[in-house]
């Protein structure tokens, strides 16, 4: 049994870094005995795996061919982003109240540093995977202000699923990543301007866009 877990785990981590790696396209049908042979395994431990990442959400299985990254539907992705413009507007609004404490000064000036690295990492061309890492640093920063453990673990708990929308988003859509500078220097602008409105409209300007481009190109044949 021990061993059995195991084999299930290697072949689940094997998937999962696939994922974020982006070598699981949703047009390719895979089959369980092409990782099988690719780890040394049996089918068995690849067949639990890819059944926990189909209950997770990132894999469709198709009985009796294979599996293959799953599209996220419209609805949930109209529900992702909602729930982040809650979620991340909520502690942008926090801070902006409290912009003269110095816990609040300490937040703007980190996410000024994040926009910075990220407009650096863009003017001299780096890795989407190293985009996506300063992405994530700039609104982890937002959520991380409170301190709340709730807000962290859930944000924790979307991460994959997100590196892998942003990622995607980035590779399709000309001209995302200038958009998104734009979109975090208004988000920054607001939150030190104090008002509050101001906050909620420039995050919720920003997840919007997200989804929507994410609608659009799933619409899309990709090359």
């Amino acid at each position: 049994m021990i061993k059995r877990i195991t084999l299930k785990k290697q072949a689940y981590d094997y998937l999962y870094q696939a994922l974020l790696e982006g070598q699981i396209e949703e047009s390719r049908i895979y089959s369980e005995q092409y990782f099988a042979e690719l780890l040394g395994i049996s089918r068995t431990p690849v067949r639990e795996a890819v059944m926990q990442l189909s209950q997770e959400g990132f894999l469709q299985i198709h009985p009796n061919k294979g599996f293959s990254l799953r599209r996220m539907k419209p609805k949930e992705l109209e529900d992702l982003y909602t729930y982040r413009t809650a979620l991340e507007g909520y502690c942008a609004c926090q801070a902006a109240k409290k912009r003269t404490t110095s816990r609040a000064r300490a937040l703007l000036n980190k996410l000024r540093q994040q926009y910075q690295a990220q407009k650096a990492a863009y003017d001299i061309g780096e890795p989407v995977e190293r985009w996506v890492e300063l992405d994530f640093a700039f609104h982890g920063a937002l959520i991380d202000y409170l301190a709340n453990e709730e807000f962290s673990a859930s944000m924790e708990r979307l991460r994959t699923r997100l590196v892998l929308l942003e990622k995607f988003s980035l590779v399709y859509c000309e001209g995302r990543m200038e958009r998104v500078l734009e979109e975090h220097r208004s988000i920054i602008e607001a939150i030190a301007s104090g008002q509050t409105d101001d906050v909620m409209d420039s995050l919720e300007g920003h997840f919007n866009r997200c989804r929507d481009v994410l609608i659009t190109l799933q619409k899309e044949p990709k090359p």
